[in-house]
Formats: structure tokens, C-alpha cells, sequence
């Protein structure tokens, strides 16, 4: 990936000129020797795209493009890594909250000035310039590590170019991003490129409201289910093809029994009982709880008559299944456990945003009569509700209308906390906090707790 400009000559010497001529003066500005450069990577939907066909683009570099989804900008982290240096952080940064958010074994007052001065020092000593990597995020995480891995070289490549000392760099991740960055880091084998990771709002071990969103389409207010596809007729289109955002629906350390069917109030399914959801759920075609209702994979076969159209839904479905078995099942194989060991998180566990942390289907005893039901199938409800002719206890068949509650787990609104703070204990340290997933970087805890964070890791360099 390379730039619209060279971001690179700010450490040409800066001259300053003053007119009239004859009282031209230069000012030579000193430069720190060594840069260690941090770089953002977003999570789903957050880099722009372009149709290679249509030249279409997908853009979310404004309020307009994507309402309400913005990342804070990264000129404020930038802007506090490189004070001047005839100003005096300790005046400038709340460097006793930053020492409590991120150090918990700083207690005697010399330890703590032994923090401070070596933070200071750090500040003093590097240029922390803030970048950002881009990647396709219908792709594989696995790929977009890829893309992450060549982002990384050249950057470091192109200070090493400028004179600058550069061999490192901290990532900082927001959402599906710290996917990204884990599998560049543990099995790209980049953390030797990396001094360590921020991660935000992480979906570690996945999240059940992708699953939600395949059946339901896109939870929320309307703007925000309008644009991202407010039915599951919109979002299966994209999503059944998209490999990386698959790969956020629960693995199987996320746990059992987070998929549960109720009917009349009673319990009557609790999946996976095992550890296996992708049979149990992602590819289960027979059950109307399945993930994916092929016919919605393709927009073309909604309502059509045409004589091959089983044969292309089997077609979509087995795309879907391969995707399934070799992009989502091995790449949660492969990220199991699989953490750099410089790593800081952060995630909310706030009940102010409820998260899926189970998705429970509600189901009661529908007015449809068997006649109706039937051919109700022909016209199949894809929104809300599902309809569904099971067996009651007492043998009689009845036809059940099921629909999706309400999320009951604190969280971040997508991130359910039990999925945010899984990995703590790979974590040097880790942070809870109350804030919504888009704009968890707004939330000024979590930026202290990213600030801290690379300054600890920026003194350990040498």
C-alpha cells in the first residue's frame, strides 16, 4: 500500500522564514532519533471499498456515509505521543491516572516516580507517528493479516529510508481488527515487527448477534439496520459469502448452550451441547434455527419459479459450507489461545448496552392452521419471526410462531463482556469499562488506558 504523499519528510529539517528578506531567519528543529510508529486497525465495515465492475464504493470517512460510525481521530493520540519538548507532560497528561489504569502493582511513592520519570523519559526519547491500515473485510481475517504484514514492512521500510531507527511498531485494534492483528502476530509470525497490541472491544471468542443478524437481519436503531441490512434478506446476501465476518460468530470457546428454543415459555433446545457449533448450528440445513437459509444467498432466487433453481440453492449452500469448513472452522482453530505476549484490552461490561450474550428464540402457538402454514412456506417469512410446525408434548402437531428476544448480557451492544474480557489472562493488563462498540474510542478511560499502555510498552524498547 503505498501513499498519496511522503509522510515521511516531517523529519527533514524544518526551517521557519520570516520576511522582509534581509531579516530572513532559520530555525533548525531537533528531531528524535527513533520513531515507533502505532497503527490502527479497524474493525468490519470500518475501511472503504471499491467494486472493481461498477467502480461503487463503500466509504466511512464521514457521518453521512455510515451515520454514527466514526473512530475518535487519530490526531488526539497522535497529538499527545509528541509533545513538544519545551513542554512539560507531567503538566500536560493526567499521568497519575494513567499510572492507575494501567500499572496495578505501583504502590510505594518511589516505584510511582520511578514510573513517571521513565514515562516521561519515553516520550521524550521516540516520535510515536500514528498510521492506519485499511483491509478488505468480506476477505478472510487470515488474509487481511496479509495485508496488515505488508502495511507494517512498509512503513518500517519507509523510515528506515528517511535515516529514521525504526524496527518496530505497536498496532492498536478496534473490534474485528484485533482478529487481524492476533493472526499477523501469532501465526504470520509478525510479532517480530511488533512491540505489542491494543486491543478494543475485541470479539475474542466471537459474538452471538452475528448469528442474530443472519436470521433477523441487523439489530438497532434505523439508520444504522437500514444501512448494514435491517432483514435477513439483506444482510444473508452479503454476509454468506463474506469469510471475515463468519469468522465473528462464536467458536467454540466462546461455550454450549448459547443458541436456546423456548415454546410456551419452556426450554426444549440448548445449542451446541457439545463443542462443535459449526454442525450444530452453522451448518445445520434442516432445522429452521439453522444459520443460513440458502435461498436468501442469492438475491436472484427469492421468489423465482425458474426450473434450476434447486440446483442453485444447493450451489449456494455449498459455497457457503466450504467457506464454513475451510476459512471460519480453521481460522478459530488457529487463533485459539493465540495471543502476542505484550498484550493490552479493553471491552465494556456495561449494562447500559446490552449485548447477545445468548440468542433465545420465544416461541408460542400460532393461529395458522396446518393449510395455512403450508403455504405460508412458499412465501416464508425472512424478518423477525420464523414459522414452524412441531410436535407438541402430547403428540398433536401445532404450528409455532418463534421470535428473537431481546439481548440480556452487558456488554458493548454488539461484544458481550464475557466474549470482550476472554484472553485476560494473556493480557498484561486489562480494562473494563462503559461504552458502546462503535464508538468505544471516544470513551476517555479507554483512551488514558491506550495512551498508558504504549507508553509501558515503548519504555520496555531499547
Amino acid at each position: 500500500m503505498s501513499d498519496e504523499y511522503d509522510i515521511y519528510d516531517i523529519f527533514d529539517t524544518a526551517h521557519s522564514c520570516h520576511h522582509p528578506s534581509e531579516e530572513k531567519h532559520v530555525t533548525r528543529v531537533r528531531c528524535r532519533d527513533w520513531v515507533l510508529p502505532v497503527v490502527f486497525v479497524p474493525g468490519v465495515m470500518g475501511s472503504n471499498l471499491k467494486n472493481t465492475s461498477n467502480k461503487e464504493k463503500w466509504r466511512v470517512d464521514s457521518v453521512w456515509s455510515l451515520l454514527g460510525w466514526l473512530w475518535k481521530s487519530p490526531e488526539w493520540l497522535e497529538n499527545w505521543l509528541n509533545l513538544p519538548d519545551d513542554i512539560s507532560a507531567a503538566d500536560s497528561i493526567p499521568i497519575t491516572q494513567l499510572v492507575g489504569l494501567v500499572r496495578d502493582d505501583v504502590s510505594l511513592p518511589e516505584d510511582f516516580d520511578a514510573t513517571v520519570n521513565g514515562w516521561l523519559k519515553t516520550l521524550t526519547r521516540y516520535h510515536f507517528p500514528v498510521h492506519a491500515c485499511g483491509y478488505n473485510w468480506l476477505q478472510s481475517n487470515a488474509d487481511s493479516a496479509d495485508a496488515l504484514a505488508q502495511r507494517v514492512d512498509a512503513i518500517i521500510d519507509g523510515y528506515r529510508r528517511a535515516g529514521m531507527g525504526c524496527d518496530r511498531v505497536i498496532l492498536l485494534t478496534h473490534s474485528m481488527g484485533g482478529l487481524v492483528a492476533r493472526y499477523y502476530s501469532e501465526v504470520d509470525g509478525g510479532n517480530a515487527s511488533m512491540l505489542g497490541v491494543v486491543h478494543g472491544v475485541m470479539p475474542t471468542n466471537g459474538a452471538p448477534v452475528f448469528y442474530r443478524r443472519m436470521k433477523c437481519g441487523t439489530e438497532g436503531g434505523f439508520f444504522t439496520s437500514h444501512i448494514m441490512g435491517a432483514t435477513a434478506r439483506e444482510t444473508t446476501a452479503v454476509l454468506a459469502s463474506a469469510p471475515g465476518p463468519l469468522q465473528l460468530v462464536p467458536t467454540p470457546a466462546y461455550g454450549r448452550h448459547w443458541l436456546q428454543i423456548r415454546r410456551n415459555g419452556r426450554a426444549i433446545r440448548s445449542l451446541p451441547e457439545g463443542d462443535d457449533p459449526y454442525t450444530a448450528i452453522y451448518l445445520e440445513r434442516e432445522q429452521w434455527w439453522g444459520m443460513l437459509e440458502p435461498a436468501l444467498a442469492n438475491p436472484e432466487l427469492t421468489g423465482s419459479n425458474a426450473p434450476d433453481r434447486e440446483k442453485k440453492i444447493q450451489g449456494e449452500w455449498d459455497k457457503y459450507a466450504t467457506i464454513m469448513a475451510k476459512k471460519v472452522k480453521k481460522f478459530h482453530n488457529k487463533m485459539d489461545s493465540a495471543f502476542n505476549p505484550n498484550t493490552y484490552l479493553f471491552y465494556s461490561d456495561s449494562p447500559d448496552h446490552m449485548s447477545y450474550g445468548a440468542v433465545i428464540w420465544q416461541g408460542r402457538e400460532s393461529e395458522y392452521s396446518r393449510h395455512l402454514w403450508k403455504a405460508a412456506q412458499s412465501r416464508p417469512h425472512y424478518n423477525q419471526y420464523r414459522l414452524a410446525m412441531e410436535t407438541d408434548r402430547h403428540g398433536h402437531e401445532r404450528v409455532y410462531r418463534y421470535g428473537i428476544g431481546e439481548p440480556e448480557d452487558p456488554g458493548d451492544g454488539t461484544v458481550p463482556s464475557r466474549s470482550g474480557r476472554a484472553g485476560a489472562e494473556h493480557a498484561r493488563r486489562t480494562l473494563a469499562v462503559a461504552t458502546e462498540h462503535q464508538s468505544a474510542y471516544d470513551n476517555a478511560e479507554a483512551r488514558w488506558f491506550v495512551l498508558g499502555a504504549i507508553l509501558e510498552m515503548a519504555q520496555q524498547w531499547q
